[in-house]
Order: C-alpha cells, then sequence, then structure tokens
C-alpha cells in the first residue's frame, strides 16, 4: 500500500502533514473526504465498475487490543446490517477488507452532507422540509426493521442529505441484526441525547428505540433544541423521568397541537406506549400535518398532570379576561398547555387565591409548583382587578412586562438550549428579581456553567432589541 502526503489542516489552524494511501485494496484514493479519531474517510474510485466510493478506515492498531477488536467487530457489523439493505433512503456498503492494521469499509458516495450539518446552519427546519426528510427517515427504518435490523444511533449526524433533498441513514456499527451478538442486554449503546430509556437502563431493546430517536429528531427540528439537554447523567434522568417542553413552545404554525401530540407519542417513555412501527409513525406525522384537526392534541408538558376530562377546556365560572390573564402568565413556563390548566381550575367559582392554589395543584413538579406560588398575590390582586371589571383590558403587568415579548420568548428558548427544562423556572424567578434588561440576562446567563456556552447566549441575547 503506498502512500502520498496530504496536507490538512488541523482544528488548531496548523498545518500537519498526512499519509494518504494511494490504494486501499482494489481502490484507488482521489481524496480525503473527513477524518476522525479512530480513522479517515476517504474518496475513491473502484476500478472494476468506474464509479466513485467513499472508504470510511479505522486504524485498530492505534488502540490496545480489546478496543481494536471492538472496532473491527463494529466495522464487520455494520457490513453485515447495511449490507443486507438496499433501499433509496440508506447509504449502500458495497465491500469490506482488511489490510494489516486497517480495516475498511466500502460504501455509497453521497454527494451531500449530515442533517446535523443542515441543522446547524438552519436551527429550526421549515415544516414542508421537516415532513420530507422525516418521512424518507421513516421509510427507511421501516425498510430495515421488517428485516429484522434495529440502528440503535439514529441521530443527526447518522442521517445524510443528498444534493436532491434525499436523506439516507449511515453508521450502522452498534447495529442489532439477527445474527449479531455485538451488544446484548445490559450494554448501553449510542449517543446519551437521543437515546431510548430502555437504551439507557440496559433493558433488551427492539425497532421501538429507534422510533423514539426519530422522536428527538423530530422534535430537533421543529423546535430548534434538543428535548434533553444536560450532562450524560442529567440527560438520562430526564429521559428516563421527565417529560419535555411541548414543540409548540417553539412553534408557530396552525399544526403545532397536532405535532405535540405525534412527537410526544413518539417519546414516551415505555416502548409500548410509542407507535407500533415506522410506518404508523410516517403516517401519524403526515395527518397532523395536512389535516390537524383530526389529530387527538396531547395535553402532555413538563411536570404537569394530564387529563382526558372534556370540560377542562370550558372555564366558564370565571370572565375570558381572568382566563386569558392566567394562561398568558402561565405559558412561560408550560407553554401552550397552561390555558387547559386555566380552564380546568376555573370551573369552580371561589375567590381569585383559591382559583391560583387549584392551578398550582395540577403542577407534579415542585420546583415548577413553587416558582408559579411565588407570584400567587400578584396574581390574584390582578384577578380581583379583571373580576371587578371583566370587559377592560387583559393587560399582563407585573414582574417582566417592562421586556419586550420578543426578548422573553427568545431568552426562553436560548436558555432552555442549554440547561433544559428547568429553564422556565429560572426565568420566572430572574423575572421577580426585577432590574433592567441587563442584569436580567446577566441571571439567566449566570446559570449556564460553560463559559463558551455562556458568550454565546450572551452574542444572542444582544442581537434581539
Amino acid at each position: 500500500m503506498t502512500e502520498q502526503v496530504d496536507p490538512i489542516s488541523e482544528d488548531t489552524g496548523t498545518s500537519a502533514q498526512r499519509r494518504v494511501p494511494e490504494r486501499i485494496g482494489k481502490y484507488r484514493v482521489v481524496g480525503v473526504l473527513g477524518q476522525g479519531a479512530m480513522g479517515v474517510v476517504y474518496k475513491a474510485a473502484d476500478p472494476v465498475i468506474g464509479r466513485h466510493v467513499a472508504i470510511k478506515t479505522i486504524r485498530a492498531g492505534l488502540l490496545d487490543d480489546d478496543q481494536g477488536t471492538d472496532y473491527r467487530a463494529r466495522f464487520r457489523n455494520e457490513a453485515r446490517a447495511a449490507g443486507s439493505l438496499n433501499h433509496p433512503g440508506i447509504v449502500s456498503v458495497y465491500d469490506y477488507g482488511e489490510e494489516g492494521e486497517l480495516a475498511y469499509l466500502v460504501m455509497e458516495l453521497v454527494e451531500g452532507r449530515s442533517l446535523a450539518e443542515c441543522l446547524t446552519e438552519l436551527p429550526q427546519f421549515p415544516l414542508p422540509d421537516t415532513l420530507r426528510v422525516m418521512t424518507q427517515l421513516l421509510d427507511a427504518l421501516q425498510f430495515a426493521h421488517e428485516r429484522g435490523v434495529v440502528h440503535r444511533d439514529i441521530k443527526p449526524a447518522n442521517v445524510l442529505v443528498t444534493r436532491g433533498g434525499q436523506a439516507k441513514i449511515t453508521d450502522f456499527g452498534i447495529a442489532r441484526i439477527p445474527s449479531s451478538t455485538l451488544t446484548q442486554v445490559g450494554a448501553a449503546m449510542g449517543s446519551p441525547s437521543f437515546m431510548a430509556p430502555e437504551q439507557f437502563l440496559g433493558e433488551e431493546v427492539d425497532h421501538r428505540a429507534d422510533l423514539f430517536s426519530a422522536g428527538v429528531v423530530l422534535y430537533r427540528m421543529l423546535a430548534g433544541v434538543l428535548p434533553f439537554t444536560g450532562t450524560t447523567k442529567a440527560i438520562l434522568y430526564r429521559i428516563c423521568h421527565e417529560q419535555p417542553t411541548l414543540p409548540s413552545t417553539y412553534l408557530r404554525v396552525p399544526q403545532a397541537a397536532a405535532l405535540d401530540a405525534v412527537t410526544m407519542r413518539a417519546l414516551a417513555k415505555r416502548a409500548d406506549e410509542r407507535y407500533a412501527n415506522a410506518a404508523q409513525f410516517r403516517i401519524a406525522l403526515e395527518q397532523a400535518v395536512r389535516d390537524p384537526a383530526s389529530v387527538q392534541p396531547s395535553l402532555a408538558g413538563p411536570g404537569v398532570a394530564q387529563t382526558s376530562d372534556p370540560a377542562a377546556a370550558q372555564g366558564g365560572a370565571w370572565s375570558v379576561a381572568t382566563i386569558e390573564f392566567l394562561g398568558k402568565s402561565l405559558s412561560a413556563q408550560v407553554g401552550p398547555v397552561a390555558q387547559i390548566m386555566v380552564r380546568r381550575a376555573a370551573r369552580t367559582k371561589g375567590r381569585p387565591e383559591e382559583l391560583i392554589q387549584r392551578i398550582a395543584d395540577q403542577f407534579t413538579d415542585p420546583q415548577l409548583r413553587q416558582a408559579f406560588l411565588e407570584q400567587s398575590d400578584a396574581l390574584a390582586q390582578k384577578v380581583h382587578r379583571l373580576e371587578a371589571n371583566p370587559n377592560g383590558p387583559p393587560t399582563l403587568g407585573g414582574p417582566g412586562s417592562e421586556h419586550s415579548p420578543q426578548l422573553l420568548e427568545m431568552a426562553s428558548k436560548a436558555l432552555t438550549y442549554h440547561v433544559g427544562p428547568i429553564a422556565s423556572v429560572l426565568l420566572r424567578k430572574a423575572l421577580a428579581a426585577g432590574g433592567d434588561r441587563a442584569q436580567f440576562i446577566e441571571r439567566l446567563a449566570g446559570h449556564i456553567a460553560s463559559s463558551e456556552e455562556r458568550e454565546r447566549f450572551l452574542a444572542q441575547m444582544a442581537k434581539i432589541q
């Protein structure tokens, strides 16, 4: 295997000399497509068929014996898993080989980029593009699942998007296939933010783990943020025990409520509460986009009790002004489900203080409940005034009213990206503390541990009028 020298710029900005093989097996190397800690992906030419291919390599010699054996096993697993699947939504694998310490996988060359790169450039996808990518992804998963292959690491980095807009799944290295013994029950493998609860818990994993991961991808495309964030330990806890903020909190389309229902079902903690298969998930998503009125809305929200009582939406005992005011006041903490909570509490007449307490009783998260109750006196006073003059304008007033709605909305979205669902509590506390715009933003930034992420947050806020 002869080599040539190719200069590649490193992340540090310095120039390094990397040895690029002229050939790998029968394939003639024509360039470098990418590199990672364990190997390089090359562009190469197949001299027999006359087509260009991508060759993914690992240098097992860089690892100790056990690690090298494991990586080779994953490579062989990927060759068997993807090699058995011929579908336009799956990157084809043509060949597997080993030369000395080098193991390599020959794959279809995809002219495009990963979905992760697309989301970096455009964090929140337009709904038509989201529907197109997700339906293609789910069609490919259905095809793989019908053949007994479970990917187990579905995430934007493992979805390539061609220049023509076709989404293709790649990297089946930790896939479970009928003949594979690569991973067993009790081994948690995957990317934390996209893993299903059963993967973290070391339980038996089937195709529904891929549906959970696809639900996280859908949420990321709709909302522009991940549903579960934080340290690996925090992500594990949130995925297994907490409901994420509804994606409609970040979404301004008529289909928002229907998309909430579809996404939250895909993200169900129990596998048997998710869609039965990828085809069912795809049909539900298409229905939510094209006929949202036919989809049962989801009331799930962070730390909020669910209800199936249709009377909860009535709330006729109090004035419309009161219901609208309390719904808007609560929405920063729980999103669109706020109006449902208020109307449920407002079915019974009584003193404003009793109404506020009935709303608070619906929180299952003690931090959210306490943050809401800290405002109870101010809220009750406002309700007294609105009930005395129900035809007056339902102005919000109170802490934070001096800040623009755009600032509050973007602060909530950006902070959620960095600290997760607890952002709504922190936002309320920062508002209650008072102060000007700069003090408000500094209080929020103080909750972001990473100095780099904190600076990024401050830069985002500086752009908001």
